[in-house]
């Protein structure tokens, strides 16, 4: 298991700087900076200013498998949507298979992505934070709705800084 490829300490200063409480990446370049996803178009990531060593992935269910790709230790992902899999019932099921089978039954079938990001927010007391987002505001339009009185921002060059400086993980992942 991998840690983040990112530094907490310079996403919280630029953080700092922006006036955020949160990151949330759309992209999937910034998706898989934040929590080592590497599937394309299919995930949504989310930091917190309070808790910068614990991401959250918001991912079809369909997609979990992927997470298992490049795990990381502290990340929390939350599946959504429907999609049918059979697991042995014999409990003959690798460290792999009983992975998968955990992530899919915790899948929250009944909620969007967005629907989840803006109850994990609330939870955590950010219903009316400041998000930074690394697409346009409109790209995070859902969470707007849902979140009224929150105040996104389209930050797309803190992302671009922050990655352009490597952590040594990221470097020894380049290298190889």
């Amino acid at each position: 298991m991998g840690q983040v490829l990112y530094n907490p300490t310079r996403v919280a200063e630029a953080m700092d700087e922006a006036g955020l409480d949160a990151l949330l990446a759309v992209t999937a370049p910034n998706v898989q900076y934040l929590t080592r996803f590497r599937r394309a178009g299919s995930g949504l990531a989310l930091v917190r200013r309070s808790d910068l060593t614990q991401p959250e992935l918001y991912v079809s269910v369909s997609n979990i498998s992927f997470v298992l790709e490049d795990p990381l230790e502290a990340l929390v992902v939350r599946p959504f949507g429907r999609f049918y899999r059979n697991f042995a019932q014999n409990g003959e099921l690798s460290e792999r298979e009983e992975a998968l089978k955990r992530m899919h039954e915790s899948t929250c079938e009944d909620k969007s992505a967005w629907e989840l990001i803006a109850a994990s927010l609330a939870e955590s007391g950010l219903q009316n934070g400041a998000i930074g987002v690394d697409g346009t505001v409109d790209s995070a339009a859902q969470l707007q709705v849902l979140l009224p009185n929150s105040r996104i921002k389209s930050m797309p060059d803190l992302f671009r800084r922050l990655r352009m400086i490597k952590s040594p993980d990221e470097i020894a992942r380049l290298a190889e």
